[in-house]
């Protein structure tokens, strides 16, 4: 028959290791979603740099057309200027909507996502 301070040392050791496993999967779980968490920053980074790129070849084609649609290449850049003004405050207007709550739903549900 096992003794009392046998089976309580063999509890403390198989606690710690218990203990270790399962921080040691804490650990990895959280780095597996900052893994994902970062490659999805990273990807959105890269396609809001593209679109960045567009905007712009957009602005300087428009500025060509408006050239020639008013024979002034200075109201063209005015007309495009101020397009350009009141889709950044509608962006601004709307920010908490457009960009704040999904970014913060995304990430939380990202990491509060059970796999």
């Amino acid at each position: 028959m096992i003794k009392t301070s046998e089976a309580l040392n063999q509890l403390i050791i198989d606690s710690k290791k218990y203990l270790d496993n399962r921080l040691e999967l804490v650990k990895l779980e959280f780095a597996e979603k900052l893994s994902a968490l970062l490659c999805s920053f990273f990807s959105i980074m890269i396609v809001g740099f593209m679109i960045s790129i567009f905007a712009i070849f957009l602005g300087i084609s428009l500025v060509l057309f408006f050239s020639s649609v008013f024979n002034s290449l200075a109201l063209a850049y005015l007309t495009v200027g101020f397009l350009y003004l009141i889709i950044g405050l509608f962006l601004f207007a709307k920010r908490e909507t457009l960009f704040r709550r999904p970014l913060m739903n995304y990430i939380l549900s990202h990491f509060l996502k059970k796999d």
